[in-house]
């Protein structure tokens, strides 16, 4: 039986702060990051941006990726937070070190948007192919774009349309 969010939202919430036998609290940053993100887009709970941001950077202090690229994605677009992109830069930057793949696709937005950091086709086109060779499927969307106008590299309307066509298939759009 498939849990509802507001299932998830209550087991990740008892877990988020737990105590040890020698009854000192111990954090949860999983159960952080999953009560943050909830927070964060009203799943299964009301939609609160300031304990999202708050949930996010404690579990993202304490080493838990997911959180990572949701907290660069609060400091990049406002959420619970003043809009501060260089830090949004900064944690999809860490997450990518550590691997999150759907971090690859917000540091290359960041380059192609000039977030946080200098405008560099060559970068976003880089980071963008490499979420496409890690699996992203959003990411296919980004590169048909960097193939199509010709975004750090060789403009390529075939290879464009192949990757749209990739995208709408496992989307299930077509």
């Amino acid at each position: 039986m498939e849990m509802s969010y507001s299932q998830i939202f209550e087991e990740a919430m008892s877990l988020c702060f737990q105590k040890n036998a020698e009854g000192k609290i111990i954090p949860n940053p999983e159960a952080m990051g999953i009560v943050g993100f909830c927070f964060m887009k009203g799943c299964g709970t009301a939609k609160d941006e300031e304990k999202a941001f708050n949930l996010l950077s404690m579990a993202a202090n304490l080493g838990h990726v997911e959180s990572m690229c949701n907290l660069a994605q609060c400091y990049i677009d406002g959420i619970g937070t003043e809009i501060d992109e260089e830090k949004g830069f900064y944690y999809y930057k860490q997450a990518v070190d550590l691997g999150y793949i759907d971090a690859y696709l917000g540091l290359s937005m960041c380059y192609m948007l000039g977030k946080g950091t200098a405008k560099d086709f060559d970068e976003a086109f880089y980071y963008c192919n490499k979420a496409v060779d890690l699996g992203s499927v959003p990411a296919l969307s980004g590169l048909a774009d960097c193939y199509e106008y010709g975004i750090g590299t060789i403009k390529n309307l075939e290879k464009a349309e192949k990757l749209r066509l990739e995208y709408n298939k496992k989307m299930g759009n077509i």
